[in-house]
């Protein structure tokens, strides 16, 4: 996890960087309403599939290479050809629809055309997002997880560069083509890795063997799930439309910034769970795997709060460092900020959804997870509605928060129905000092930005972003730690520096974690 976790903060990094060129250069228009609008109907084919894909291929794929290789090369074949044909048979239905509804689900005409357009252009994206998830998938169950994350990185680099030469020129285009060649890349790349790993890949007309039906009983479920979960962002952006020029962009792009830290850990662990959690439901039954889903509810309890803290915190301080100026206006600035406040309400229920959820897919509880992602669809696009009139588009923020704090009260409810013995979040001593830790961690956070005064410069804004971080969590392992828990943090850490050579454990010994 920790390699995966270093690539996909790099890859993290490309992405943050393209937004700010998209903001500066780009400013938040009709062109990048429309552009983030055509583009929320290929990006949601695509993240349905990958995660469809990618939860229903990696446990089957498990079960064919504890029989024997060839098994589970004759499945990868066939895993990869079934990923192909559907995918594209189903993103091509799919774009189809979503062109022909535009029309008559987004309120401003002029956003309409472009966006009609752009989502044509992006079709390939969702057979190239399933392709990658399928050969991840493989790869995972040999232990790979490393190169899944790397490949992400290529889109946000070809954005990056075709903004910086040929931004002026090409406008949301060079966005368009980085999207379409970025993820084909990805796909080339990773197929090359699979067959360096010396699984050869044959397309063919897949049969209805074991394997395919074992993937389909548990993909279809995820599939009806993730679309209808991802049908939100769509929603989203479709009723934002109405409330004024550069509405969705500074709503996109709220988005993105609260996604990165949530991406960056949830992209780390979706991978390595299921792969994971399903080997050792294997070999060790059902009580290896409660507690691993203990373990990570805990470490997610404890993970979690400081990032809401200082997301909600310093949301202005953040999105003025990074979007404001060149293209991007004052206004869309504080539209940006409300909007990453009000998502940050709902990171913890997120992240801690990708746990619960990757249990009963491994248990095999994939109608469960279907029914969770109808209720999310249905309480988002009413909570979308009811919201968006008296708080513009940080109601539409503040809708997707509510709906996730709402699917996690569900998924906890019925698995301690099922399974006793998992963990209710946020509960327990462990939880209550969590919480204890949150709290004067955001007493000190407000204290100290209230110190500083507004209207600061850059330099001004990052030495204070900074300075309130590293105090409200110094301060929040200070009450979250106990005396001696935090005196072997501190010699822990010294002995590792002062230690020559500390990075590289001596022969016999193991480096701890």
């Amino acid at each position: 996890m920790l390699r995966v976790s270093s690539l996909t903060l790099l890859t993290q990094v490309f992405s943050f960087v393209s937004s700010i060129l998209i903001a500066r250069m780009l400013g938040a228009t009709h062109s990048t309403d429309a552009y983030f609008l055509g583009y929320s109907v290929p990006i949601f084919v695509s993240t349905v599939l990958l995660t469809a894909v990618r939860a229903g291929a990696v446990p089957a794929l498990t079960e064919q290479a504890g029989r024997n290789d060839r098994a589970f090369v004759t499945a990868s074949s066939e895993l990869i050809s079934i990923t192909l044909i559907s995918t594209v048979l189903l993103s091509l239905l799919t774009t189809a629809v979503a062109v022909a509804l535009l029309p008559l689900t987004v309120g401003n005409p002029h956003l309409v055309g472009p966006a009609q357009r752009d989502a044509l252009a992006l079709t390939p994206l969702g057979p190239f997002g399933a392709l990658v998830a399928a050969l991840a998938g493989i790869l995972a169950v040999r232990n790979h997880f490393a190169a899944a994350a790397l490949v992400v990185g290529f889109d946000p680099i070809l954005r990056i560069a075709l903004l910086a030469f040929f931004g002026s020129s090409l406008g949301t285009g060079a966005l368009v083509i980085a999207n379409d060649v970025g993820n084909g890349v990805a796909v080339l790349v990773m197929w090359l890795l699979v067959l360096r790993a010396g699984i050869p890949l044959r397309l063919s007309w897949p049969v209805r063997s074991e394997f395919v039906r074992r993937s389909i009983s548990v993909t279809v479920p995820m599939v009806i799930c993730t679309a209808a979960v991802g049908m939100n962002p769509v929603i989203d952006r479709a009723l934002t439309g109405s409330l004024g020029a550069g509405s969705i962009t500074a709503l996109e792009l709220g988005l993105r910034l609260y996604g990165m830290p949530l991406t960056l850990i949830g992209a780390t662990l979706v991978g390595p769970l299921t792969a994971t959690w399903a080997a050792r439901r294997t070999a060790g039954g059902w009580n290896a795997l409660r507690d691993s889903v203990n373990r990570g509810i805990d470490t997610f309890t404890m993970v979690v709060p400081p990032i809401v803290v200082l997301g909600i915190v310093l949301r202005h301080q953040i999105v003025s460092l990074i979007y404001q100026g060149g293209g991007y206006s004052a206004h869309a600035t504080r539209q940006t900020a409300s909007v990453l406040a009000m998502c940050e309400l709902g990171a913890p229920a997120m992240l801690l959804g990708i746990v619960f959820s990757t249990l009963f897919v491994i248990e095999g509880r994939a109608k469960f997870v279907l029914m969770t992602g109808v209720v999310n669809f249905a309480l988002n696009a009413i909570l979308d509605i009811t919201l968006r009139t008296p708080l513009g588009v940080a109601g539409i923020a503040l809708s997707t928060s509510l709906t996730y704090t709402t699917v996690l009260v569900i998924y906890a409810a019925a698995t301690r129905r099922r399974w006793p013995g998992v963990k209710v979040p946020f509960s327990g001593p462990a939880s209550v000092r969590s919480g204890l830790a949150a709290g004067v961690m955001t007493v000190v956070s407000i204290a100290l930005t209230s110190a500083f005064s507004g209207g600061a410069s850059r330099v001004q804004l990052a030495a204070e972003i900074t300075l309130v971080s590293l105090c409200a969590l110094a301060v929040y392992l200070a009450v979250l730690l106990r005396r001696d828990q935090r005196r072997r943090l501190i010699a822990d850490v010294l002995a590792r520096f002062a230690r020559p050579g500390w990075s590289a454990p001596e022969a016999g010994q193991t480096e701890r974690g």
